[in-house]
């Protein structure tokens, strides 16, 4: 589950601030976040449970640098621990230009 929330807009760079957190499942390995210039930072995760159930959380602000550039997250991307694509969830929100 992602949520991806931000304030400003619509042009990204008028954005002024924007974040990515969520839970993944036990057996995501590894979330990257895949930006709009094609470059992909990875997604801190911290292991929890609830009621016995196992997922990692996580949260991340993007740079505000990168969103004066025009430059914003466009999708999370979920690995297994073979490196094996496991889920993409797009964010929806535009890309300079857009």
């Amino acid at each position: 589950m992602l949520m991806f929330s931000f304030s400003g807009g619509p042009q990204i760079q008028a954005v002024k601030e924007a974040r990515l957190y969520g839970l993944a499942d036990s057996t995501v390995d590894r979330l990257d976040t895949v930006m709009s210039d094609g470059s992909v930072e990875p997604l801190r995760m911290t292991p929890n449970a609830v009621a016995g159930t196992p997922y990692r959380a996580f949260a991340a602000r993007v740079s505000p640098g990168a969103l004066k550039a025009g430059v914003s997250p466009v999708a999370v991307v979920a690995y297994d621990a073979s490196g094996a694509e496991l889920a993409r969830q797009e964010t929806g929100l535009p890309s300079e230009g857009q």
